[in-house]
Order: C-alpha cells, then structure tokens, then sequence
C-alpha cells in the first residue's frame, strides 16, 4: 500500500452497494476503515457512487458525512469526494496524452495583455516579436557571408562573432565615458 500510495495510486470506495444490502454495508464499514488506516488517514482515497440507478446517489455532503464515519476529517472526506478525483482524471489525461515525460503544452497560462506585452518588449529590444533571439552579425545569424552570399565555415562565422563581440564591447566603452 504504501509503495503504491508513493507512486500516486489512488484508491475507490464505492458506496452504492451498501445501500441496499445489509452484508454489503457490513462489509464496506470494515474494509472502508481499514483502507482508511492502512492509508495514515485517508491519503489517495476517492469516494464515488458506482449507482446503476438514480436512487444509489447521494450529495456531496452526504458522502462527506458517510466518509467522516468510517474514520476520515471532514477535510480529507471533501479532498476525497471532489478535490483528489481532479487530480486523477488530470493524471489519466497526461498518460494519454504524454510520452516518456514529453507533454505538448496547448496553453501557457498567459493572458493576452501579457502576451502583447512581452511582444511590445521584444520589439523595444530590436527582436522580431515573436520572442526569438536574432544572431547580431552580418548575415543576420544564416552563416552566410556578406559580399557574395557564400557560407561562411564554422571558423569564419566565428571569427565574425568575436569581431562583432569586441566591436559592441569597443562601442559601450565608448559610450560610457
């Protein structure tokens, strides 16, 4: 169990079953409390209906009260019927949609003042806008020379580098005294 709980296993308690069953509600008092001590308190658990028909439903705060019963705080019975059910379906999804830890992020989370923003400022900075970085130098970063458009070798687009390094480092020198 605890192997699991450290791997984010979570854990279902069904109650629809012991709604009408006697035996069935003996039965999941005990293993419901004994889940919920194996579990230091009701980590990784998750409450959930399984109601073939609308009668097997119960409120939220109706679960939350059965969940306080068999030995988990009210904060942990909420966490249990709303909050960690999120997270699970959440996890579902990126196993789904992810591979080997690659994610594709859609939505950065970023509003749309922020975003014109951050593009005011990268075009203030001599960007193109879209937030990439321009190689300074005089084919403009395509290791193409200048005169005849030839490419340049790895050795010659260094060369250029450093002349353009010391050249900014020369200029604000220059201006700063």
């Amino acid at each position: 169990m605890g192997a699991a709980l450290l791997r984010g296993i979570s854990f279902e308690i069904c109650y629809s079953a012991s709604i009408a069953d006697v035996t069935a509600r003996r039965n999941l008092i005990q293993n419901a409390a004994a889940l919920i001590r194996v579990t230091r308190g009701g980590r990784g658990i998750i409450l959930s209906s399984e109601a073939r028909e609308v009668l097997g439903l119960r409120a939220p705060n109706d679960v939350i009260n059965l969940a306080v019963l068999w030995g988990l705080s009210s904060e942990k019975a909420r966490d249990a019927v709303s909050g960690r059910c999120r997270v699970v379906v959440r996890q579902a999804e990126m196993r789904r949609r992810s591979y080997k830890g690659v994610v594709e992020v859609i939505e950065d989370g970023v509003g749309e003042e922020e975003k014109l923003e951050r593009k005011r400022k990268a075009e203030e900075q001599g960007g193109n806008g879209a937030g990439k970085k321009v190689k300074q130098g005089s084919g403009g970063g395509n290791a193409q020379g200048g005169a005849g458009g030839q490419k340049l070798s790895k050795k010659e687009r260094r060369a250029q580098a450093a002349a353009a390094k010391a050249a900014a480092a020369a200029a604000s020198t220059a201006a700063s005294s």
